[in-house]
Formats: C-alpha cells, sequence, structure tokens
C-alpha cells in the first residue's frame, strides 16, 4: 500500500511537472505567433515601401529622361543661335515647291474622293434597281406556283368529273 502511495504521489508530481511544462510551451507558442503576425505586419509594410520606393525611382528616371531631353534642346538652341542665319533665298524655294507639290496632291485626292463617291451612289442605285428586279421576278415565281397548283387541282377534280362519267355511263 505504501508503494501505491508513493506511486501515486510519484504519478501527481510528474503529472503536475506536465501540465506546468505544457503550460510554459503554450506561452511559447503564443510568444511566436505574436512574433510571426508582427513579423507579417513589418514585411507587408516593408513590401508597401520598396513599392512606393520603386515608384519613385521610375518618377525619378522619368524626370532625368526629361531634363536630358531638355539639355539636348538647350545645345541645340545655343549653336543654332552661335550659326549664322542660312539665306532664305535657298529655303525658301524648297519650302515653296514642297508645299506647291502638297496642294497637287490634296487637290488629287480631293478628286479621287469626289469620283469614288459618284461611283458609290451609282453602285446603289444599281443595288436597288436589281432588288426591286429580283423581287418582281419572285412574285412571278409565287404567281407560276399558284396557277401550276391551282392546275393540278382543276386537273385532280376533272379526273374525278371523268370517272364519275365513265361510271354513270356504264
Amino acid at each position: 500500500m505504501d508503494r501505491l502511495n508513493l506511486q501515486l504521489e510519484s504519478l501527481r508530481t510528474q503529472n503536475a511537472t506536465l501540465e506546468s511544462r505544457g503550460r510554459e510551451l503554450q506561452h511559447q507558442v503564443d510568444k511566436w505567433q505574436t512574433l510571426e503576425n508582427k513579423g507579417e505586419k513589418e514585411v507587408e509594410a516593408l513590401r508597401q515601401r520598396r513599392i512606393e520606393l520603386e515608384v519613385r525611382v521610375k518618377e525619378l528616371e522619368l524626370g532625368q529622361k526629361e531634363h536630358r531631353g531638355a539639355d539636348k534642346k538647350i545645345t541645340k538652341l545655343e549653336v543654332r543661335r552661335s550659326s549664322p542665319i542660312p539665306d532664305k533665298r535657298i529655303l525658301f524655294p524648297t519650302t515653296k515647291a514642297s508645299l506647291l507639290e502638297s496642294h497637287e496632291q490634296l487637290e488629287q485626292s480631293q478628286q479621287d474622293i469626289a469620283k469614288g463617291r459618284k461611283q458609290i451612289s451609282k453602285l446603289e442605285r444599281q443595288t436597288e434597281e436589281l432588288q426591286a428586279a429580283l423581287e418582281a421576278e419572285k412574285d412571278k415565281i409565287l404567281q407560276l406556283k399558284d396557277g401550276i397548283t391551282r392546275q393540278q387541282t382543276a386537273s385532280k377534280s376533272s379526273s374525278k368529273v371523268c370517272r364519275i362519267l365513265v361510271i354513270w355511263l356504264l
């Protein structure tokens, strides 16, 4: 009996120790979960910050490209300003010739458009005439079909009359 009491006491002590250890482990797991949640929030915040920084870098790169373009334009303007003015007599005939050529091309294009519109009108009229003729032919076909149907009906009834007369005469 003493031995059983000792074993019981030993088991109770072990149980208490295990329960204590279980509480400690649960407490540790809770800490880890809290840290994990904090870590996820921090990672999300860092990810958003990284995205913001990437957008900012792109904006700066675009601004830098625009700045380079403006620098090039300024350089070109400075070069033009420092270079002698070209002879207008050389530039003007070329410009006038190109303007006259463009004007002629424009007139030709407008004439082509007018011709195309006339052709379209003509084709639309022809289409309407053909559609009307088609409708007339359809009507004729329907009339012929009706006539054939009537003739067939009449011939059937006349053959019946002939049969009746033949039978009556016999």
